[in-house]
């Protein structure tokens, strides 16, 4: 390239073929350094679709037990559902109700349960153990207060329409808060290993 240039600039009327020349030359390097590029990114492509491949036989398995565990676990949690919503339930008959006991035991079991869901959406966002044990704490006085209320009011005695719904809000608060307790304590956790071992 060198002697070109100079075999060219020795006469002085090829001048402009000189320069015709470097920008041939020039032209030609861009082209080159341009499908050097591409062929790099071929490469490159056939190497990260080669990982994509090998990366998804290799994965496809963990996804499959990451999907078993996580439905399993859905299971899991409908099944604490619904037996905390039984033992609410059962609960449900130590407190005396003046009129349609069904339904206050309905109330009950549906409150334990919403609670305890609600509880556990909560859990997820009160990590900390301090944190968890002042939910506990609060939700315990919660479930007190509005139990204690429920039985203040039942012994007043009146059995008017807006006093059966109060005693039912009532009834249903203190079982709500009850299951929003669970979450935060052992109870969980232990039946599911009981459950697990049988």
């Amino acid at each position: 390239m060198v002697s070109c240039e100079s075999a060219f600039l020795a006469h002085p009327q090829d001048r402009s073929l000189s320069l015709e020349l470097k920008r041939a030359l020039a032209f030609a390097n861009s082209i080159m350094l341009v499908c050097r590029s591409a062929a790099r990114r071929k490469e490159a492509q056939k190497v990260s679709v080669g990982l994509v491949v090998l990366d998804r036989e290799k994965l496809e398995p963990i996804a499959c037990q990451r999907r078993i565990i996580v439905g399993s676990r859905k299971k899991m949690n409908l099944m604490l559902t619904i037996v905390f919503g039984v033992v609410g339930l059962v609960l449900s008959y130590g407190f005396s109700v003046p009129s349609e006991p069904s339904t206050f035991r309905l109330i009950a079991a549906a409150g334990v349960m919403v609670g305890y869901q609600l509880g556990q959406l909560a859990g997820r966002f009160v990590r900390p153990r301090p944190k968890r044990f002042l939910a506990l704490i609060v939700s315990a006085l919660f479930f007190v207060y509005f139990a204690f209320a429920y039985v203040q009011t039942l012994q007043l005695g009146s059995v008017t329409t807006s006093d059966i719904v109060n005693l039912g809000v009532l009834l249903g608060l203190s079982f709500f808060w009850l299951g929003f307790l669970l979450p935060f304590t052992r109870v969980p956790n232990a039946i599911e290993s009981l459950w697990s071992k049988g």
